[in-house]
């Protein structure tokens, strides 16, 4: 694993964004499933075991839960939301001391992934890869899939959506299949054929090419219409890198002032 400002940082970033995601999450089920949680963890004696075998046993637990998900196990928002969930049940299992969701999440999330930290995998493709990071816009064959599990709507800059935890969308971007420069950028929602047109297609294809790449972060527009004369140019990506490795993928919808930032 690599994290741009430290683990600690990361720790500390991702301990604020669970906190807020379970609190606009906050529900019945969601609240039935934490006292079911913190109910178990008290029968079994949480409470008593020294502090490593908490901290690992809570580890366990996530890696069991993300694996059952089918989700990577350097997945970070993944992790995160398992791993909050989990710690605020222990947190609530506690009757005769007071811990502190916060510490408790950092240190869980700095063993989690200090122990996953060779886990990740190389992005395949790298001919679209190399492309893209060198601007450009005359890409050899081939194609990339970016799979995220996690995305966020923004409307007007405002935070419309909160994490979507779970949603497993997959962007493809591929040498323009029309022929001459550029790209075609499609999403696919990966959890099912939509009920209307009985496809998985979330976005259909657009042809884009690159128009900006500074500072790891590689940005293209839409350009031409479709046969029904839709203008691509409405439509816009941000592909941020780190390392060779795609961090997130932003698609902007221009005339709608709104983007969706697509996550790990």
């Amino acid at each position: 694993m690599f994290f741009i400002w430290g683990i600690e940082k990361e720790a500390e970033i991702y301990c604020s964004s669970v906190k807020i995601t379970i609190k606009k999450k906050q529900s019945d089920d969601l609240e039935e499933q934490l006292n079911q949680m913190a109910d178990e963890m008290c029968s079994k004696g949480w409470e008593s075991l020294p502090r490593s075998m908490v901290v690992a046993s809570l580890v366990r637990n996530v890696e069991e839960e993300v694996s059952s998900m089918g989700w990577s196990l350097t997945d970070e928002d993944g992790v995160s939301w398992f791993l909050g969930l989990l710690c605020k049940s222990f947190v609530r299992s506690m009757r005769f001391r007071q811990e502190s969701f916060d510490k408790l999440f950092t240190e869980c999330f700095i063993a989690y992934f200090t122990k996953h930290q060779n886990d990740d995998v190389k992005m395949p493709n790298k001919s679209i890869v190399e492309s893209l990071q060198n601007g450009d816009n005359n890409p050899d064959e081939g194609e990339l899939k970016f799979e995220s599990t996690d995305h966020i709507r923004f409307q007007n800059d405002i935070d419309v959506s909160g994490h979507n935890y779970g949603c497993h969308r997959q962007i493809e971007i591929k040498k323009n299949i029309n022929g001459g420069i550029g790209y075609t950028v499609t999403i696919y929602n990966m959890d099912g054929s939509h009920p209307l047109w009985g496809n998985n297609v979330q976005m259909a294809p657009k042809q884009m090419k690159i128009i900006k790449n500074e500072n790891n972060v590689v940005s293209l527009i839409g350009f031409g219409t479709d046969f029904m004369g839709t203008n691509f140019s409405d439509y816009g990506i941000d592909i941020y890198f780190y390392d060779n490795n795609i961090q997130k993928i932003v698609l902007r919808m221009i005339d709608r002032n709104t983007r969706i930032e697509y996550l790990k």
